[in-house]
């Protein structure tokens, strides 16, 4: 968080710091409250572009579609981002037949002057039905969204758009559910653990070079997994000392909540059976 201004840096530490999500939530709210700090922000970045147009900011930014993104802070915990969006024009898009619930806990606020409209998806306590309304965003507000019953669907605006976003990360990391509208079961799951997506990435390579990891390290990845991703874990653990697997092998085909996943453990089990030395 280095030449960060010092309140969103303070901020950002805090509420990565605690494991209390309501601290956290504590922290960051003021940094929506008074964006004076971002003002600041883009003062000095005007006057070092001024200076050198290829000035680094050390920031990291990524561009997705229409939407620009710009990572302020971020920590195991929480991340901080400042997005541009714009549609470009043309057209309204579709109303949504879907929406994302990703489990975490967010904070958004429009810095642009024109409000946004969008779709607030609700997952009902009382039916579990998921269903969605118009919502307009007005700037200046701060939206508080527990995204594991609120999920948020921003329409694209003709003009270009600023908002910032902040994400606290509920641990372990939940999966991102996606509802079809009126429906109570999701049409897929994915897991939201950053982390352990890079990790899984990264074992892969490692065994494509002849470097497997230790099965003690991919052991402590398990409980982050789910289902199909234990099993993907499962196979990098066989690949790399099968032996030393085997009593994992056949602890997830006793108790492997996932029925696919068990089923998949008991087959591999009784082809391989019995236990090579």
């Amino acid at each position: 968080m280095t030449g960060l201004p010092a309140r969103l840096a303070a901020a950002a530490a805090m509420a990565d710091a605690t494991q209390d999500e309501a601290q956290a939530v504590a922290a960051l709210r003021p940094l929506f409250q008074d964006i004076g700090w971002l003002t600041e922000m883009a003062a000095k970045a005007a006057t070092a572009l001024a200076a050198d147009p290829l000035h680094s900011f050390g920031i990291n930014a990524s561009t997705s579609g229409a939407l620009q993104q710009m990572v302020l802070a971020s920590g195991p915990r929480i991340s901080v981002t400042l997005c541009a969006f714009s549609g470009g024009g043309g057209d309204a898009p579709p109303r949504p037949s879907a929406h994302a619930f990703a489990g975490h806990r967010s904070l958004l606020r429009i810095v642009s002057r024109d409000p946004l409209d969008g779709r607030l998806a609700i997952m009902s306590r009382r039916t579990g039905l998921c269903r969605d309304r118009a919502v307009r965003l007005p700037p200046g507000r701060t939206f508080d969204l527990d995204e594991r019953r609120r999920a948020l669907w921003v329409s694209p605006p003709d003009r270009q758009a600023l908002f910032l976003r902040a994400r606290i990360a509920r641990r372990p990391s939940p999966l991102i559910a996606s509802y079809a509208l009126g429906q109570s079961e999701p049409q897929s799951l994915a897991n939201g653990d950053d982390g352990l997506a890079r990790s899984l990435a990264m074992v892969a390579v490692l065994r494509a070079l002849g470097h497997a990891p230790p099965v003690c390290s991919l052991r402590a990845l398990l409980p982050r997994a789910h289902g199909a991703q234990r099993w993907t874990l499962m196979r990098e653990m066989l690949a790399a000392d099968t032996a030393a697997a085997w009593p994992d092998l056949s602890a997830m085909a006793r108790t492997e909540p996932d029925s696919a996943v068990r089923a998949a453990a008991r087959r591999l089990i009784d082809r391989i059976a019995p236990c090579p030395a």
